[in-house]
């Protein structure tokens, strides 16, 4: 199996550098958080909050029209354009010989099926975009070799539709290795049919000048590498049925800025988003491979490990969208991810694990879905960019954990669920623009809740003997 050569320096480098630190770093303390934290300020900077360049967005929008128009508005060609042959009903296209730039074959010549495309039939041509319809279950090696000239094509299969499963078989590369010469680098667009239901390992891997690729809702599987190293893909769009996504699927995709899966996905491979390092926005079912297996974010970047969650996951991802199928977020899941900015939580969410956004420190804001029942211990810890945390009308939420919001420094107020009963220690500790806070019936607050709390204006009266110590900037404004 192919390893990119850049996963492996770094692990090497790692390695060093986790030896050399490991003597001075703490593990974090499933319990409760960290005995003794430092209570200096820090210098940071966090991720900016910004629309995708509106040049990479007008060109992003382009290939997602020219998808949704899909040769549309162009008649099928001549039976005059092409030499063919044909027996027991079907026919063969050996050789394109008109002059059109955009060449729709026909489904039927001469009340036959078009089922076959031999090879060479295209090679050599001056065509611009080739649609190729569902009826064709066969294309020849090389069918559109030395096609310099080619931006956009729709396919029905992928290869040749029998033995050959590398899409780059149709440009005369024998091997997914020969891709990135056999494949014209022209070539910006293909558009697949519904025939195309699994996209096999390295079927499309050194496609470089690719820019968009589109699939239909029949499609339930990517391979391994089947993307590897298309440098230039922008748009992509996989559909709604994608079961599973192989390792390294997308690796060195460095230009594709959105990717999509829907929740019948059960599946995503270590790495198969290793480099992208310009995707802006993520939508997923789960968070890691899978609901129940490598439940940390880093691990489809190309991280063995939570600690290496802010070495993987590109900083360039700050839009994140969790999908229904998402029931809970684990421990550590999201720690260190700084890049994030805005998270949707899915309305199924019922906990928030243990350092779940931990040092997410560009989050602005955050919803938390009614069905939560739980935050765990340092679950925001040092999101210190986060303003507000909203809790609806329905909320379920009985329990807020040690620190979870410790260090959330930008948070102005907090409206806290009727189930929540109990502030745990330093759940606010250092919340320093935290001006009010709201609640029903908490009954007791423990120690350094509020520490450091120094803009606090206005707070719900309890009784102070239920207040433990720590909490002066509380108690002096109750109501």
């Amino acid at each position: 199996m192919k390893i990119p050569l850049r996963l492996v320096s770094f692990f090497t480098s790692s390695l060093i550098l986790m030896l050399l630190v490991c003597g001075c770093v703490a593990a974090p303390d499933k319990n409760g958080g960290d005995e003794n934290l430092s209570e200096e300020e820090e210098t940071f900077v966090p991720a900016p909050d910004e629309e995708l360049d509106p040049e990479i967005q007008a060109e992003y929008d382009k290939y997602k029209e020219n998808a949704g128009l899909a040769f549309g508005t162009y008649s099928p060609a001549n039976a005059s354009d092409f030499e063919y042959g044909g027996e027991d009903g079907n026919i063969t296209i050996l050789k394109y010989k008109g002059s059109e730039r955009v060449v729709v074959i026909p489904e039927e010549i001469d009340g036959k099926t078009v089922t076959r495309i031999e090879e060479e039939a295209f090679s050599d041509s001056t065509v611009r975009a080739v649609y190729v319809p569902d009826s064709v279950v066969f294309i020849g090696r090389g069918a559109f070799e030395n096609c310099d000239s080619l931006t956009t094509l729709r396919l029905p299969i992928m290869g040749d539709g029998a033995e050959n499963t590398n899409c780059g078989y149709i440009f005369g590369a024998l091997t997914s290795d020969s891709n990135t010469v056999a494949v014209p680098a022209s070539l910006e667009m293909i558009i697949f049919g519904e025939n195309v239901t699994e996209v096999e390992d390295n079927a499309m891997s050194g496609f470089k000048s690719l820019k968009a690729v589109v699939f239909t809702d029949k499609l339930v599987k990517i391979g391994q590498f089947s993307f590897y190293e298309n440098e230039e893909l922008l748009y992509v769009d996989l559909g709604s049925s994608v079961n599973e996504v192989g390792e390294y699927a997308f690796a060195d995709c460095g230009s594709v800025v959105r990717i999509e899966l829907s929740e019948s996905c059960e599946k995503i491979g270590l790495g198969a988003f290793l480099n992208c390092e310009s995707l802006k926005y993520l939508t997923l079912p789960f968070v890691g491979g899978s609901n129940n297996e490598n439940t940390f974010f880093g691990y489809i970047f190309g991280a063995e490990n939570y600690e290496w969650n802010d070495n993987f996951v590109p900083g360039s991802l700050s839009d994140l969208t969790l999908l229904d199928t998402c029931t809970e977020i684990s421990d550590m899941a999201f720690a260190d991810c700084t890049g994030l900015v805005k998270v949707t939580l899915p309305e199924n969410l019922t906990e928030i694990g243990i350092r779940a956004f931990y040092n997410c420190y560009s989050i602005r804001g955050i919803n938390i879905p009614d069905s939560v029942e739980k935050i765990g211990n340092d679950a925001f810890f040092q999101c210190r960019t986060l303003e507000s945390v909203e809790f609806g009308e329905g909320s379920v939420l009985s329990g807020i954990g040690k620190q979870a919001f410790y260090g959330c420094e930008s948070l102005k107020s907090i409206v806290l669920p009727d189930g929540v009963t109990v502030i745990n220690a330093s759940s606010f500790f250092g919340c320093k623009s935290l001006e009010s806070v709201g609640f029903s019936n908490v009954q007791s607050i423990g120690e350094d809740a509020f520490g450091g709390c120094v803009s606090l204006k206005e707070a719900e009266a309890i009784d102070e003997e239920k207040i433990e110590e720590g909490n002066y900037y509380y108690t002096s404004v109750m109501k």
